[in-house]
């Protein structure tokens, strides 16, 4: 689909920056914080606890509570930074109406740049900081949504490139977690097995995400996209062949949700993070019971980098879908970027209220 072309339809505006380089920033404490009374691990565990780090308001069991503690401290006792490790960073989305582009763009930088500011505020009462390992999942969902492996090897190393343009290799390191699974044929088949396990209740729960993620054929109209997946007047208006669409979709998105959660099992099952990186603090970037989670970018920021576009503000990054600024389109300005490695804009501005002063250059 020709983006560049759908945005001029649509009447979208247009400005371009020289470079990357003016998008990198010095990290930032997100928070003022001072050491008080009391053990290093609980003001470490309860500065990492606090709305602008910790996403989700549920009580974190006291069990998991004291196993972060614990770990935490193995580290202060060693003089080290915490170590931290989740899964993530795919590829981008395959929908249309979400996306754009198929390599990285300010919303991974962003997401970047906030792992840099939580070790500055974390640095603040404990100065080794932390670090990420981040365990790409790229090989492991490749085949349910259509992404090639010249895609992923192009995302990853662009990702990787981000990391190294705001100068945080030594913070952020990347491995596929597929790597760190030793029987492959043991681990397909694993999955494969697990999907007669799955309940129904799980499915119905990831359906709408899994409708956004299928990977859509061409054939279809970006307009009758844009309708089946609710932008615009006539969303609750469909054509007989937008219904019937629809239900195809639905139907895809449940084979797809079985597919998936099954590979999330077979992932836990084998326990693969858990036996390699024994230590480290195994956190998450959705919401669960038994485990920490952070929000990627910010607290208001409501989707992760590669299920839609960014939207640079005066003081965050947000990540919408491609469909409300198609929909919308006399607020955005597109953005492109000269020494971008895609045709296609690296973000997004909305309204007038936008400043630039937050990211200026980093200076080498």
């Amino acid at each position: 689909m020709e983006f560049n072309k759908l945005l001029e339809i649509n009447g979208v505006n247009i400005k371009r920056i020289p470079t990357l380089n003016a998008l990198a920033k010095y990290p930032v404490t997100l928070f003022p914080v001072s050491r008080t009374a009391g053990a290093m691990q609980d003001q470490i565990f309860d500065l990492l606890m606090d709305a602008t780090i910790r996403r989700g308001d549920g009580i974190i069991l006291s069990s998991v509570q004291k196993e972060y503690k614990d770990e935490i401290s193995k580290f202060i006792q060693r003089g080290e930074p915490i170590k931290f490790v989740y899964q993530g960073f795919p590829f981008k989305c395959h929908n249309p109406v979400e996306t754009l582009r198929r390599t990285p763009d300010l919303g991974e930088l962003a997401c970047f740049q906030r792992l840099m500011d939580i070790n500055e505020t974390v640095k603040q009462i404990y100065s080794p900081g932390v670090t990420f390992t981040i365990l790409t999942e790229g090989n492991s969902y490749k085949n349910l949504f259509g992404a090639s492996q010249k895609e992923l090897e192009v995302y990853q190393n662009r990702c990787e490139y981000f990391t190294r343009l705001i100068e945080a290799e030594k913070l952020i390191k990347f491995i596929d977690f597929l790597d760190l699974v030793e029987n492959k044929g043991k681990f397909l088949k694993l999955c494969q097995k697990e999907e007669n396990y799955i309940e129904t209740n799980e499915i119905e729960h990831f359906v709408p995400v899994m409708m956004r993620s299928l990977p859509i054929i061409n054939k279809v109209s970006f307009e009758d996209l844009l309708v089946v997946f609710g932008f615009g007047d006539n969303s609750q208006n469909l054509t007989n062949f937008e219904k019937e669409f629809a239900h195809y979709i639905k139907d895809a998105a449940k084979e797809l949700a079985i597919k998936y959660l099954a590979i999330q099992k077979a992932k836990k099952n084998l326990d693969v993070v858990g036996s390699r990186f024994q230590g480290s603090l195994y956190i998450s970037t959705t919401v669960k019971p038994d485990r920490y989670s952070f929000h990627p970018i910010h607290r208001k920021t409501r989707l992760f980098p590669h299920h839609g576009v960014p939207i640079l503000g005066s003081d965050k990054v947000d990540i919408v879908y491609l469909g409300e600024v198609i929909t919308s389109p006399e607020i955005y300005t597109a953005v492109y970027c000269g020494d971008d490695i895609e045709d296609a804009p690296f973000y997004f501005l909305k309204g007038k209220q936008h400043m630039v002063n937050r990211y200026d250059k980093l200076e080498k």
